[in-house]
């Protein structure tokens, strides 16, 4: 069973649209060209560096918020982006420190108080997260992604009661948003209400086809209650999302193995050894 949470960190740029909805490209080639003619100015940096970051390529971000830094050393945006870069590379504490140079700067900043209450919780401080994720619903009660994270939060430290409350909060202010439904049917599915957990899961996969795990979950459900074919639809789909997710080659050799079908479920099988060989011991154990 896989029961990854979806959290959010927030990325900010200088325009109002999302670097991620634009052909990556398309978004590089336009942000390069800025850089050229206004060298000068500290937007086009963050706005290129924003684009590197949608490539995970981090080293390459980082150097351009810090050249955007030594124009405007000020800019709220710009300390935020570079917390992002460094939770990214792992450097929590780097992380931390320009989390707060942003509120420092700006201090009702939600998107930089949200991410420092990620980097908090990382680092398990969580009583601290906590305060954090409050300090931002306080400033801006429909700020759902502080309500979505704090719900994973909640969750992570085993206050399920509390992670629904805030996940129906976020669900109250975008009731489109996939990830929220996913993190419900997680609870459901920990809780051991399945029916439940399923039809999270459909909701989340209608509004995104391509969310991760969802469709993982609910094929691990579907062989628990014994609809086999269900189950193979469910897990080839996150197989053909994710090809390197080596648990999902082995549930699909799981459940042929189940309806009887030795060959196919041995090609599943070896497709995950393939990937993670110490699934093969695991698979050898239990036999």
């Amino acid at each position: 069973m896989r029961h990854v949470l979806i959290f959010i960190i927030i990325l900010t740029l200088f325009i109002g649209s999302s670097a991620r909805n634009a052909v990556w490209q398309d978004e590089f080639s336009i942000w390069t060209d800025v850089v050229l003619k206004s060298h000068e100015k500290a937007r086009g940096y963050n706005n290129l560096g924003n684009a590197y970051f949608g490539k995970n390529l981090l080293e390459k971000a980082l150097k351009m918020y810090e050249i955007g830094l030594h124009i405007m050393p000020n800019s709220h945006l710009l300390h935020n982006n570079t917390g992002i870069v460094y939770a990214a590379m792992g450097q929590n504490k780097r992380a931390i420190q320009e989390y707060n140079k942003a509120i420092s700067i700006k201090p009702d900043f939600v998107d930089a108080i949200c991410n420092l209450a990620n980097s908090l919780e990382k680092a398990k401080l969580f009583d601290d997260a906590i305060i954090k994720y409050k300090e931002v619903l306080k400033i801006s009660p429909g700020y759902f992604k502080a309500h979505l994270n704090l719900g994973i939060l909640y969750h992570d430290i085993g206050k399920w009661d509390h992670a629904m409350d805030e996940f129906n909060a976020a669900l109250k202010e975008r009731p489109d948003f996939a990830d929220i439904y996913y993190n419900i049917g997680v609870l459901y599915q920990e809780r051991g209400k399945f029916d439940e957990a399923v039809s999270e899961y459909r909701k989340a996969i209608k509004l995104n086809p391509n969310i991760k795990d969802a469709h993982y979950n609910l094929g691990i459900i579907y062989i628990k209650n014994g609809l086999l074919e269900n189950a193979i639809i469910e897990l080839e789909a996150e197989v053909k999302l994710r090809p390197e997710f080596a648990e999902a080659h082995y549930a699909v050799g799981m459940a042929y193995e189940r309806m009887g079908n030795m060959q196919k479920a041995r090609q599943s099988f070896d497709a995950a050894f393939k990937i993670a060989p110490s699934l093969s011991h695991q698979h050898k154990n239990k036999e």
